[in-house]
């Protein structure tokens, strides 16, 4: 809480009340970045607190979503992912990416991480990471990339976190997002947000069709079995109640819809229900220490939009900006 205060004391006196949300959000990362890097430094009688360093020695990546009105705007830092599920005339979904990926795939992230620091240091990105390390180019934390060495042997090496190696023009690492803005629609369903770790398993255009699938009640993705013996007639009515959901209690088995997302990142798409099960059974139970090396964490947020609101909304006022406009 006290660092909280400090951050809205802090930004009434440098900022203007009329600053704008990219502003705020790029402000208020940089701001969360800081006070866990300070809070890692030794106090004025050298004293280090042991937990405060692991915390700013970890890194974690962050998508943020601020809506306000039909104002949506979104804040990435790392490899997480922010994605809109757009309805279509043919009733049919559309995943539309509000957020880019900081690692070696983005070319503007490579170019602005070269043109950074001296040509004439070449390891600044090896075998597809930052210093031969670190996979995001941004993120929160991890002071290893950031800290100038002679810091890091005061506060890191004592506690056995070596500096990365090549280590010449620190910072290397940036907390600042890129922003995007849209402006919503009724069209617009809702807004999933989620950690590399669901993206290493599913698509984007998959992850809105199971949202969409389970708001409907529909069941596009899931391979149609049926029983033996079953009359070509009861064929053709499954596979119309599958596709337009009509009946109600035919939603899928999870009550939350990130729940669904997860469960078939997990326990994947092809196969029966019980095939399904037995793949998610066998990935959730590898111990943690073995764990990192079958999946990443995944963190999952759904946001479904108010279409009502949505269609009555007054049109905005805020400045036009378009969806590939970014923070530098």
């Amino acid at each position: 809480m006290q660092n909280v205060t400090k951050y809205h004391q802090a930004f009434l006196k440098h900022r203007d009340l009329s600053t704008g949300i990219r502003e705020a959000l790029k402000y208020a990362f940089e701001m969360c970045d800081e006070d866990l890097c300070r809070a890692a430094l030794p106090d004025n009688k050298g004293h280090i607190d042991r937990l405060s360093v692991m915390t700013a020695a970890s890194g974690s990546c962050a998508t943020l979503a601020h809506v306000r009105g039909n104002n949506l705007h979104v804040a990435n830092v790392g490899d997480g992912a922010a994605v809109l599920g757009v309805v279509n005339p043919n009733g049919s979904v559309t995943a539309r990416q509000l957020s880019r990926a900081h690692c070696i795939d983005n070319a503007d992230e490579v170019h602005r991480i070269r043109t950074s620091h001296p040509t004439s240091e070449t390891n600044v990105l090896r075998g597809g990471r930052l210093l031969g390390e670190l996979y995001p180019l941004r993120a929160f934390g991890d002071v290893r990339f950031k800290w100038p060495l002679d810091l890091q042997k005061v506060v890191l090496e004592p506690l056995g976190s070596p500096a990365p190696p090549n280590l010449y023009t620190p910072p290397y690492l940036t907390v600042s997002p890129e922003v995007f803005y849209h402006k919503l629609t009724a069209n617009d369903k809702f807004l999933v947000l989620a950690t590399d770790g669901l993206w290493e398993w599913l698509d984007p255009d998959t992850v809105v069709r199971l949202v969409h699938d389970h708001a409907l009640g529909t069941m596009t993705l899931q391979p149609y079995q049926p029983k033996s013996g079953t009359l070509l007639k009861q064929v053709m009515l499954d596979l119309r109640e599958r596709k337009i959901g009509e009946r109600s209690h035919k939603k899928p088995i999870d009550e939350n819809c990130a729940t669904h997302i997860i469960r078939h990142a997990l326990g994947g798409i092809s196969g029966g229900q019980s095939k399904q099960y037995e793949r998610l059974i066998d990935i959730l139970q590898i111990p943690p220490g073995r764990a990192r090396n079958y999946r990443d964490d995944i963190s999952v947020i759904v946001i479904h939009f108010n279409e009502k609101f949505l269609e009555d909304v007054e049109p905005s006022t805020a400045a036009p900006e378009s969806i590939e406009a970014q923070a530098k």
